[in-house]
Order: C-alpha cells, then structure tokens, then sequence
C-alpha cells in the first residue's frame, strides 16, 4: 500500500521480467501453461533488451520494437503507442539496448508462443548487461531492504 496526499493507495507490484523468462526457458511445457495462467496481463519489467527491428505499429500510431531477452535469447516485442516512451523509441537505432516495463501478453501463433508488452513503457536507453560488482544490495540479495 501507498500512502499519498489522498490517502492510501493500491499499487500493482512489478514484477522482475528478465527472471521470468529465464524460469520460462527451464520450464518443462506443463509447466510454461501454469507461468502463462500466471503472469498473463500482468505488469513486468525488462532490461538489456537488444533491439532487433523497429516497425510501424499495425494502429498507424506508434511503433513496434522487436527485441531479444540476453538471458533467456527469448523474442520479445514491444508495442510502444504514446508519450515519452515514443519520443524515446523515435531515437533508437538497431543494436541498442533498452529497459522496458508493461503488461506481458502471450500471443498464440503457428510459430508457437510470442511474447508481447502492450502497452510498453520505454524507460531509458541500457547497457549490454549489468557490470559486474557494481549492483544494488538489492539486486544482489532479494532479502535486502
């Protein structure tokens, strides 16, 4: 809970995408339908995603960014509509890197299953991957505060 000028407030937790799709990648297949049934729709965060192409959203505005997850080589897209985050996207080139955050959506398809954040929130330009030693307590021990 959140506390603010008008009082308490909910928030959706966010949660750790890069950890997800490498839990996705060692899972046995009943066990991917059971990650599905339980992250569908739900807000995740990215980083490290290298950009692979840039497209012209199908809504006319837009863009879409088709990226790679590092750890898990997993294909992930991101439908990037509006505000900040396509003024960002505007100045992208391919082979960079970026952190994102949104809904994470499994889309069914004959290629098997694609993996969609929409709507997708740019939050920065990254770096390859984390420097070595140079974490947060946090990143390093999930227990710390």
């Amino acid at each position: 809970m959140v506390t603010c000028c008008l009082g308490p407030t909910w928030a959706e937790p966010v949660r750790n995408g890069n950890d997800f799709a490498l839990a996705w990648v060692e899972a046995s297949t009943e066990r991917r339908a059971q990650l599905e049934a339980a992250h569908t729709n739900l807000l995740h965060t990215f980083r490290y995603l290298r950009i692979e192409s840039i497209q012209p959203a199908p809504t006319g505005s837009g863009l879409v960014l088709s990226t790679r997850e590092p750890a898990s080589d997993l294909p992930l897209s991101l439908v990037i509509e509006s505000g900040a985050s396509l003024s960002l996207a505007r100045t992208v080139q391919l082979g960079d890197h970026v952190a994102a955050r949104g809904r994470l959506i499994f889309v069914r398809s004959s290629r098997g299953v694609e993996w969609l954040l929409r709507p997708a929130l740019l939050d920065f330009k990254d770096r390859p991957a984390p420097k070595a030693g140079k974490e947060l307590l946090k990143e390093v021990d999930p227990k710390a505060k």
